[in-house]
């Protein structure tokens, strides 16, 4: 109805998310990943007719936009592989990655202490997200159990994030681990200023997703000053380039010896960092800007 009514008044209109309306003509959209193809688990969403609609939307948005942003060269080439596109249709995708500023900012905003107590403040692996299954939390607690042996025994495993929705056999894999000590600490809601402190006090960030659009936590590290250890799929060694050390996420022996690997030369680590600081350099909300402006530019009038 509101297209119906204003669409005229505009130039030009850009959704800048997967949510391209169906009556919408000739806009802009930006699409961030079509992860649901492969991992559709959300709990808000579990009615089979979910995942046809996302893809219906998604189908629209490439047929009926002007041009379309993708957050990753990895985002583009899902659409053209999953959707076999035309060539015209691959040439109306734009290739703009994000930027890291917001980290920034948000700390900025907050300037507030962090004033909980914190689990751990030192000798700890840290990852942020949640058990959706590309996330893929089940094989990172099954590598850390397996490094366990090969890496100092004061070394833990610190996930922000809630243990809501952990599977039962996710949960069997941390009550081993626990047994003789926490080595893996779920730390819940936490405030932006402390999560700053556990990005800053960790030894380094671990990256095992299956997929993701673009994957901010890449940046995050970097942004932090800390050593990256990451999956080696979709967008992640695109943003991450040369400031990773890499594993196959669908392998948990690897990600376990990239962990041994990680914690037996301490060269690997300022290594990282250094390649990090430079690899942050590439990224920015300026350049996005001035990226998405140009192509307004070209398609205002197109």
């Amino acid at each position: 109805m509101f297209l119906k009514k204003y669409e005229k008044q505009f130039d030009l209109i850009h959704i800048t998310n997967n949510n391209y309306p169906f009556a919408l003509k000739n806009g802009i959209c930006t699409i961030t990943d079509i992860t649901f193809k492969q991992y559709f688990d959300n709990p808000r969403f579990t009615f089979n007719l979910a995942q046809v609609y996302m893809d219906r939307v998604i189908r629209n948005a490439l047929k009926n936009t002007k041009a379309i942003i993708a957050i990753s060269q990895a985002t583009k080439d899902d659409l053209t592989r999953t959707y076999n596109l035309a060539r015209v249709i691959q040439d109306k995708i734009h290739v703009i990655h994000l930027g890291w500023e917001h980290i920034r900012n948000e700390m900025e905003s907050e300037a507030g202490e962090c004033t909980e107590a914190l689990a751990v403040t030192q000798d700890y692996l840290l990852y942020v997200g949640t058990s959706r299954v590309h996330k893929n939390m089940s094989r990172l607690l099954m590598a850390f159990s397996k490094a366990l042996e090969g890496i100092p025994k004061t070394k833990k495993l610190v996930v922000i994030g809630s243990d809501k929705y952990l599977k039962p056999a996710d949960r069997e894999v941390i009550n081993g681990i626990n047994k003789n000590g926490n080595r893996i600490v779920f730390t819940g809601y936490l405030s932006q200023a402390c999560v700053e402190k556990y990005f800053t006090n960790a030894d380094g960030y671990i990256f095992p997703s299956f997929s993701e659009g673009f994957g901010l936590g890449v940046l995050e590290a970097f942004y932090y000053k800390i050593p990256l250890l990451s999956s080696n799929t979709t967008s992640l060694p695109e943003i991450a380039g040369d400031a990773a050390l890499y594993f196959n996420p669908f392998n948990p022996e690897e990600i376990a010896n990239v962990i041994i690997k990680f914690y037996g030369d301490d060269r690997i680590a300022s290594s990282l960092i250094e390649r990090g600081k430079e690899r942050l350099t590439h990224f920015s909300w300026a350049k996005n800007a001035l990226q998405t402006v140009e192509l307004y530019e070209k398609y205002m009038n197109a």
